[in-house]
C-alpha cells in the first residue's frame, strides 16, 4: 500500500512537472476484442462492452476476462472499475423495445462473482435500475426508473452494508447519479423543482450530495431566468471536484437564443468554471475527473453533422485544453473523439476513428 501510494506520488510530480513536454502511446483496444471501454482505474484495469455484448474486465498482464451476464440476461455492460478491481454496470435482456426491457444492476468482484445489488423501493415496479460509477469501499450510484410523470427516475446510492438509499433532498423530482468518489459523495443531475421558472422543458441541475454534507445545487453557467439553463455532473474526484457540462445562451440566432454546452469544472472553493471548448468547436463535454483536476471528454462544432470524425477528444490540465489528437503520432491514422475516463497516472480511455471504423483505445503519457 505504501508502495503504491509512493509511486503515484511520484508519478503526479512528474506529470505536473512535464506538462509541455507530454505526449501518448495509444493501444487499439478493439484489436483486443473490446466494443467500448467505459471505466479505468489506477492499476490499468478496463471495463465495458467486449465483443460478445457482455461486461468484461481487462488487467494488464492477464488480457481480457468476460464477465457474463446476470442469471437469465443474455447482454450486459461495466460503467466503472474501482481500485479493487470491482466492476459495476447494468445486465439485461435486450428485446429491441427500450420500455419494455428490465435493467439489472451488478457489482462483480474475483471473490463473489457478478451479483445483483437490487431495486430501490420506490422504482421495484419497473425493476429497472442502471449504475454508472463505483468507489474503493464497493458503494455505487445510478437511477431507476419510477414510472411516468410526474417524476421518471430517481437518483439512488447503493451501499454493500445498508443497502440502497434514495436521497430525500431531491424531493422526490427527476434525478440521476453519475458519479461517486471515495467519501461517498454523489454527483449527478436532478429537476430543479425550486427553480424551473414555470419552463415546458423545465431547469435540470447538477448536484453534490454527501450523507453529512447534504445536498448542494451546483447552478449552471447560464442565466437561471432563461429556459434550458441546464447542467449535469457526470463525475468527481476525491477532493470534490465535479466535472460534466452546462448549457448557455449564445448572442441572438435567427431572432432565438443559441444553446450550446460547455464542459465545466466544479470546485467547492470557486464554483463551477467554464472550461470552453477546442478551436474551431462550440460545445464541449467533461466526462472524467481525476486526484489532480485533470478532466478528459470531447468536444464538437455542431452543425447537424453526428459523425463521430466532427468530434475531438479533450484533455483538460493545468489550466489548458488540449487536443487528444495533438498528443499522439499522427502517422498512426487515428481520429480521437470521444474520451470517457482519465486515472490518477493519466492513463485515458475512449473511443476514435482508424481506417474507417470506430475503435476503443487507450492512452498512456510519455514523459
Amino acid at each position: 500500500m505504501i508502495t503504491t501510494v509512493l509511486i503515484l506520488a511520484l508519478a503526479i510530480s512528474a506529470m505536473a512537472a512535464n506538462t509541455k513536454q507530454l505526449h501518448y502511446t495509444i493501444t487499439d483496444l478493439s484489436v483486443l476484442g473490446i466494443s467500448s471501454a467505459s471505466g479505468i482505474n489506477n492499476l490499468g484495469q478496463i471495463t465495458g462492452s467486449d465483443n460478445n455484448g457482455h461486461a468484461f474486465l481487462y488487467t494488464p498482464g492477464k488480457g481480457i476476462k468476460d464477465l457474463g451476464t446476470l442469471p437469465g440476461d443474455t447482454a450486459s455492460s461495466g460503467a466503472a472499475i474501482n481500485d479493487l478491481g470491482q466492476v459495476t454496470g447494468t445486465s439485461w435482456i435486450p428485446l429491441g423495445d427500450y420500455w419494455n426491457e428490465a435493467f439489472h444492476a451488478f457489482i462483480y468482484s474475483e471473490r463473489t462473482g457478478m451479483y445483483n445489488i437490487g431495486v430501490p423501493l420506490d422504482c421495484s415496479y419497473y425493476d429497472s435500475v442502471w449504475t454508472y460509477s463505483i468507489n474503493i469501499f464497493g458503494q455505487v450510484t445510478g437511477d431507476c426508473f419510477l414510472g411516468f410523470n410526474p417524476s421518471d427516475y430517481r437518483a439512488f446510492l447503493y451501499s454493500p452494508r445498508t443497502g440502497m438509499e434514495n436521497p430525500e433532498t431531491l424531493d422526490y423530482s427527476d434525478s440521476w447519479g453519475y458519479g461517486i468518489n471515495d467519501f461517498g459523495q454523489v454527483t449527478g443531475c436532478h429537476f430543479d423543482v425550486a427553480n424551473n421558472n414555470n419552463s415546458p422543458s423545465g431547469n435540470y441541475h447538477a448536484f453534490i450530495y454527501g450523507a453529512k454534507s447534504g445536498f448542494k445545487d451546483l447552478g449552471t453557467l447560464g442565466d437561471p431566468d432563461l429556459d434550458m439553463s441546464w447542467s449535469e455532473g457526470y463525475a468527481i474526484n476525491n477532493l470534490g471536484e465535479v466535472t460534466g457540462h452546462s448549457t448557455f445562451a449564445t448572442p441572438s440566432c435567427s431572432g432565438d437564443p443559441c444553446y450550446y454546452n460547455h464542459a465545466f469544472l466544479y470546485r467547492p472553493e470557486t464554483g463551477m468554471k467554464d472550461l470552453g471548448a477546442l478551436p474551431g468547436s462550440n460545445n464541449s463535454t467533461g466526462n472524467s475527473i481525476n486526484d489532480l483536476g485533470q478532466v478528459v471528454g470531447y468536444s464538437s462544432y455542431i452543425n447537424g453533422d453526428d459523425s463521430p470524425d466532427s468530434f475531438h477528444a479533450f484533455l483538460y490540465s493545468s489550466g489548458k485544453m488540449t487536443d487528444l489528437n495533438t498528443l499522439i503520432d499522427p502517422s498512426l491514422g487515428w481520429t480521437l473523439s470521444y474520451a470517457y475516463g482519465i486515472n490518477d497516472f493519466g492513463q485515458i480511455i475512449g473511443s476514435g476513428v482508424i481506417n474507417g471504423q470506430t475503435h476503443a483505445f487507450l492512452m498512456t503519457p510519455v514523459y
